[in-house]
């Protein structure tokens, strides 16, 4: 079950990114830069068989590290256009949050070992 969220949380991550980059330009192709090797940093993670809980604690703990770091590396990309920084903004809080549910799922694990 456990293992179930840590791949509901990767797949919240990834799904989102949607943004059409023909009207954005570079600030676009910026966004683009920081989330497609965060994906799959992602893909890479989750594709992993977490069946143990030692296992799965370290599966968590790396999809945590590459959300918080990818909204960290967002924040750091200056944007103009206002559809982008929403986008950012809302993706940044997106993964903060995955990061966050990874964390608590692999405290949880680790605690119940």
């Amino acid at each position: 079950m456990k293992s179930t969220l840590v791949h509901a949380l990767a797949l919240a991550f990834v799904a989102p990114f949607g943004t059409a980059c023909s009207k954005k330009g570079t600030e676009c192709e910026a966004l683009v830069a920081v989330v497609n090797p965060a994906m799959e940093k992602m893909s890479h993670a989750t594709a992993k068989k977490a069946d143990k809980p030692a296992a799965l604690a370290a599966q968590a703990k790396e999809i945590a590290a590459i959300a918080g770091g990818t909204a960290a590396s967002l924040a750091k990309v200056p944007l103009t256009v206002p559809e982008l920084q929403t986008f950012s903004r809302e993706y940044q809080a997106m993964t903060r949050d995955v990061a966050a549910a990874a964390t608590e799922t692999a405290d949880s694990v680790a605690a119940a070992e």
